[in-house]
């Protein structure tokens, strides 16, 4: 089982996004901590600029960007909207 570290950019990110879309990160994080590839995440690599980072799926179009610390250690970096979260 993995363990979830928040960065305070990542806490604070989530304050500011709909409730629902914040209660839908939080069910995630069961899903994340077993499987951080599982399949209904659709966790990816980043590339480019964004190299050494991954990001999952909130619903259709919101992301939370992370990175692993050790083999069993995530940071959850920050949660947005597609549109942005790749800025």
């Amino acid at each position: 089982m993995n363990s979830i570290v928040f960065s305070d950019n990542f806490l604070s990110s989530v304050k500011k996004l709909d409730r629902k879309i914040a209660v839908k990160i939080n069910n995630s994080f069961k899903l994340l901590q077993s499987d951080a590839f599982d399949s209904r995440l659709h966790a990816k690599p980043l590339r480019g600029m964004l190299k050494g980072l991954y990001s999952f799926r909130v619903g259709r179009d919101y992301r939370v960007v992370f990175r692993f610390l050790d083999d069993t250690t995530m940071l959850l970096i920050l949660a947005e909207h597609r549109s942005k979260i790749y800025k």
